[in-house]
């Protein structure tokens, strides 16, 4: 009994201690001789309604009491719970001589247990504050964290995605997309390396998105999980296609098409002011505008900047060099570009050959 670290106190049917092991000895901070013949209230500190209930129970019902909790005092008046079986003990005629005590401080268990509480519940606050949707999966394709944006992502919720076993071909009606992800996981099993791709699902509404999906090798508890995060790039994509058209057109239009700085240092020209002036883009890079404007009044190039750095459009018809010295005459339209607070950030020129 001295060597367990369990409280253990025999009494007898009077409820007189007749002998408590080491570790109730240092939990009263008494030792065996000063406990021997007391009540169990005399020399535990700060018993409560539940021990009270709990031994009244034992000794009128002779029957046991296991498993319940109570709150006491230790000897460096700490507040401690205990988890406490209480044992009727009979004698070889079936007669009832008293009870054996049995309890185990679970305080350090509860303490560290409200502490998991909190950090599951803290980070399931943040899983469900992302951006993007999350999800930690079995193999077998049961869903154990499924948070609201993937919900919003695929307009199905946890239940009907864990309902219906196989999600991956509710999402993927592709055999093309399907059969990727499929050998995606598979892969991911074989190496245990994280993977990223762009799949295209489609929605509970029957949308088609593109989703961004990276996906790494858990292991809990000796059991492996999918850890996935989904991330709807289909609007991404839309700007970026946009871009290109609109980067297509400045490029290919049959304009001369330059920007610049806020100083009207070139920082971008297409080919056709190549094509018609004959310089290449690299010999154009970082030059002023109007490099090569023919000036014949200096007062009319102030008023063009004049005009320009007040944020308005200036419109004229300018005598320009190409590379070789031959002169042509352009039609030009220099256009600031301002930022969200209005500051001139950008020019863009576009300027047409009316030799």
């Amino acid at each position: 009994m001295n060597n367990i670290p369990l409280l253990m106190v025999l009494k007898d049917v009077e409820g007189r201690i007749l002998q408590a092991n080491k570790a109730a000895q240092d939990f009263c901070g008494l030792n065996a001789e000063s406990m021997t013949g007391k009540q169990e209230e005399d020399v535990f500190h700060n018993l409560q309604a539940h021990y009270f209930d709990n031994n009244d129970f034992v000794y009128r019902k002779k029957e046991g009491r296991m498993g319940t909790t109570e709150n006491r005092t230790d000897s460096k008046n700490r507040d401690r719970t205990l988890r406490t079986d209480r044992i009727p003990l009979y004698d070889p005629n079936g007669g009832f001589q008293g009870i054996l005590l049995v309890a185990e401080d679970i305080t350090e268990d509860i303490e560290s247990n409200k502490k998991v509480r909190e950090t599951a519940a803290r980070l399931e606050k943040i899983i469900e504050s992302l951006q993007e949707g999350v999800t930690l999966s079995t193999p077998e394709g049961y869903f154990e964290i499924y948070n609201s944006q993937m919900r919003s992502i695929t307009g199905y919720s946890r239940d009907e995605a864990n309902r219906t076993r196989d999600f991956i071909n509710l999402i993927y009606p592709d055999p093309n997309q399907r059969i990727m992800v499929q050998t995606a996981l598979e892969t991911l099993m074989k190496t245990g390396r994280s993977h990223e791709t762009i799949t295209e699902i489609v929605s509970k509404d029957k949308q088609h998105k593109l989703i961004l999906v990276s996906t790494v090798l858990v292991t809990f508890n000796d059991k492996i999980g999918f850890l996935s995060t989904y991330h709807d790039v289909s609007e991404l994509f839309r700007v970026q296609e946009q871009m290109n058209l609109f980067s297509r057109a400045v490029e290919q239009g049959a304009s001369m098409v330059l920007i610049t700085d806020n100083n009207g240092f070139i920082k971008y020209s297409n080919s056709k002011f190549s094509e018609v002036t004959g310089y290449t883009r690299d010999e154009v890079m970082g030059q002023k505008i109007g490099f090569n404007n023919v000036i014949h009044d200096q007062a009319d190039k102030q008023d063009m900047w004049n005009d320009v750095f007040e944020k308005k459009e200036w419109h004229g018809e300018i005598e320009s060099l190409r590379k070789n010295g031959d002169i042509y005459w352009k039609s030009s339209e220099i256009s600031p570009i301002t930022d969200q607070s209005g500051r001139i950030t950008h020019f863009m020129i576009i300027e047409n050959d009316i030799t």
